[in-house]
């Protein structure tokens, strides 16, 4: 769980109860309980009185509240700044919330009297380390299940309030084993897909049609589209290799089934980024006016990509120009942004396929499966599938760049004069 953040909303300092009339040192309660059972977890353990003293402390904090993938509330003497940021934390987030009050003190109000709640005392060392071992399981269960537990969302099931996703600042590659097949990996690597030159095969996500991404679309089409081409010293595209090489294998065909892959040449991608082709996997259906859907069978898009990949290294080699067989592939998150489907459901599923074909097949030529967390939100998604999958982590690897095995070779020159396609 390493790399996660919890936000603790308490009282402060020494407090009376107001019906027990206990004195009760909620800094202890922190020192002694709560921060050193999350952080035995390995997830940062943050509290508003941590928060920078500036002006923007209630932005600050309510961005933790909103932000942080655990929240752990002690409403202990119902303090209404806790209960107010309480409110804010169950309207945002379906999960993630664990509610804490001190044994006996009081009840639960009313509002929230049918959530659940952990327990703890702290009054001898063998309490304390009974709540601390109770919280942590509370912790672990929560973050790996992703059980809902606002009783907002409880009653409204679809509502969906959140944030802007934020792209991920830097890469970073997190690796796991297979149980079953601990030589195989499975791997997050986070950041624009633009840095990874270390992906031998690179999935395009794209319609039936295969139609590409306009070149300033944001998308992994359009990005694979424009890098792929080869372009003047203005950025305008000259040749636009991956897309003509697309439409070559098209041929007449308009439309191809749902999860068929074509594979094509990376165009300028293999020497910029090592890549030594492209696997361009329909994915998506799309209806005039309404715009593209996912897939109902998306998870086939990641079995037949990898059994792709085994067929480039088995037969393909020769007309792709490679003299050596690829090792790894590298998925994008399609599906997760589909407003019809559970982005998390989403994610396991596509991971979970990939797990069982690694572990299935043992004649699978692929050594490690990648996928592509572009924004914090994807991280999380790919972290919280891994970890409900029980893979073995193995931690983060230090970042190293790409060396291509090979010289780089052209297909197609490209052709000064030739206009760009539209």
């Amino acid at each position: 769980m390493s790399g996660k953040k919890c936000f603790v909303i308490m009282p402060f300092g020494d407090k009376k109860h107001p019906i027990t009339g206990r004195d009760i040192n909620f800094d202890t309660v922190y020192q002694e309980f709560i921060k050193p059972a999350v952080e035995a977890l390995k997830i940062t353990c943050i509290r508003s009185d941590e928060v920078s003293k500036s002006g923007l402390i209630h932005r600050e904090m309510i961005d933790l509240i909103l932000g942080c993938e655990l929240v752990v509330v002690d409403i202990t003497t119902g303090n209404p700044n806790v209960m107010y940021e309480l409110g804010i934390r169950h309207a945002a987030k379906r999960w993630g919330t664990i509610i804490l009050r001190q044994a006996g003190a009081d009840s639960i109000p009313f509002n929230i009297s049918g959530l659940r709640s952990v327990d703890y005392q702290l009054d001898t060392p063998e309490q304390t380390e009974h709540s601390r071992l109770l919280l942590k399981t509370n912790i672990h269960n929560c973050l790996v299940e992703r059980n809902i537990d606002s009783l907002v969302h409880t009653l409204f099931p679809g509502l969906n309030v959140t944030r802007r996703a934020q792209p991920c600042s830097e890469r970073r590659t997190f690796v796991w084993s297979c149980p079953k097949a601990p030589h195989k990996k499975l791997c997050i690597v986070t950041g624009d897909i633009l840095n990874v030159d270390t992906v031998d095969l690179w999935v395009n996500p794209e319609n039936t049609k295969m139609q590409m991404g306009r070149y300033y679309d944001d998308s992994i089409s359009s990005y694979i589209r424009y890098y792929g081409a080869s372009r003047d010293r203005r950025g305008a595209v000259v040749n636009d290799i991956i897309f003509r090489a697309l439409s070559r294998e098209m041929g007449a065909g308009f439309v191809v089934e749902p999860g068929t892959v074509i594979v094509t040449h990376p165009g300028n991608l293999r020497r910029s980024n090592n890549v030594k082709a492209v696997l361009h996997v329909a994915a998506q259906h799309g209806e005039p006016g309404r715009g593209y859907t996912t897939i109902r069978s998306y998870e086939n898009c990641v079995k037949n990509a990898l059994d792709a990949a085994d067929d480039i290294n088995r037969g393909l080699l020769y007309r792709l120009g490679l003299k050596q067989p690829s090792k790894s592939i590298i998925f994008p998150l399609f599906g997760t942004r589909n407003p019809d489907d559970d982005p998390q459901l989403v994610a396991l599923n596509l991971v979970r396929t990939a797990k069982n074909y690694l572990e299935t097949w043992s004649n699978c030529t692929m050594e490690r499966v990648y996928f592509l967390a572009w924004t914090d939100s994807d991280e999380e998604l790919c972290l919280t599938a891994f970890q409900r999958l029980g893979l073995n982590y193995e931690g983060v690897e230090p970042e190293e760049e790409g060396k291509p095995e090979e010289e780089p070779t052209q297909s197609e020159p490209p052709a000064a004069g030739e206009a760009p396609h539209p």
